[in-house]
């Protein structure tokens, strides 16, 4: 369960990354990759350190599969950031 709000963060700020027609924040995104993947990197800890909270983990487990699925995220996110900051100035 915990697994998909992973993805679905990544699949999402990725595909923003990635979009053909960049806005003004896409823009940014692209130049300061690490710095955009904090925000999804928090959702799916915030996502993460509640599932496991409503499923009963108790309070030292779910914060830390918060922290663990945060930084999966924010590795994630970020490399998809790097990669996607490469790609366009290949193709400049």
């Amino acid at each position: 369960m915990i697994v998909g709000a992973v993805a679905f963060f990544v699949v999402a700020a990725a595909g923003a990354l990635w979009r053909a027609k960049p806005s003004r924040a896409i823009r940014w995104a692209r130049s300061n990759p690490w710095r955009f993947a904090v925000l999804p990197a928090l959702a799916c800890a915030a996502v993460a350190l509640v599932l496991s909270v409503v499923t009963g983990g108790g309070i030292i487990d779910p914060v830390l599969s918060g922290l663990w699925h945060g930084g999966i995220t924010f590795g994630l996110v970020g490399a998809a950031g790097v990669l996607s900051k490469s790609k366009k100035q290949q193709g400049a």
